[in-house]
Parts: structure tokens; sequence; C-alpha cells
């Protein structure tokens, strides 16, 4: 069996041929897939694939501390274009805060403090961004 792990170049060819190829996970659109997330976060499943496309395959419910990793990085998601579009970088400092690899509050600071100056020139809100978490 080839493997179809999200390959592009093979995932078109199987929904050219129509194979039916089963593809151990792909990332797609969540309508009912993983029934304890919302519909339309992009979830990760095994799926098939054929002339139809992608159809993912249900999976049931995810554990419940999964769960909340789940829903938090959904919230941090939200929150990150949030911040982009209003250009508030306090909300950048408060979104890193949630995250659980971030270890303090001075770290996310830092963090969002070097990562926004590169996009400047492509979100041109985050020019005006500065402060220090409230």
């Amino acid at each position: 069996m080839r493997d179809l792990s999200e390959r592009a170049e093979i995932i078109i060819e199987a929904i050219e041929k129509n194979s039916n190829s089963f593809v151990e996970s792909i990332n797609i659109p969540n309508r009912g897939n993983i029934a304890n997330l919302p519909d339309g976060v992009v979830v990760e499943v095994p799926g098939i694939v054929s002339g139809n496309g992608v159809t993912g395959l249900a999976v049931g419910e995810l554990p419940a501390a999964m769960e909340e990793w789940c829903r938090r990085q959904l919230l941090i998601n939200e929150l990150t274009v949030q911040a982009v579009i209003e250009g508030n970088i306090r909300l950048v400092y408060r979104l890193l805060a949630l995250d659980p690899m971030i270890t303090s509050t001075d770290t996310a600071i830092k963090l969002a403090d070097f990562a926004h100056l590169p996009q400047v020139s492509c979100a041109p809100a985050w020019g005006s961004m500065g402060g220090v978490f409230p």
C-alpha cells in the first residue's frame, strides 16, 4: 500500500484514479468526525480518498483531557486572528500566556515582542502595537 500521508501529489492521484484509498491521517474541516469538537475547525482524522475527494472518518469523542487541550488551542488560534486584525499586542500577550508551552508572563511578552516586529510589513496594524502586559 502506498503512503498517503498528506502528500498532495499522491492524494490528487488517488482522486484522479478514484482509488478509494485509505489515508491514516488527513487535515480536513470537522464535520462530526470528532464529535466533541466544533464543526468547521480543522481536525486530523483518518479518511478515504476517491474520485469524490477526501472523506474523513468518524472517530467519536476525544478523551476529556485531549478535548480540553484542543479547545484551548482553538481559542489561542481565534485570539491570534483577532489580535492581528485589531493590532492588539496586549491580546497577543494574553493568548501566549494561555499556551501551556509558555511558562511565564515575561516569556510571553518577550516572545510576542520578538515575533511581531518582522510581521509589521505584512500586517500594518501591528506597526502600532506596543506597551506592556496590563
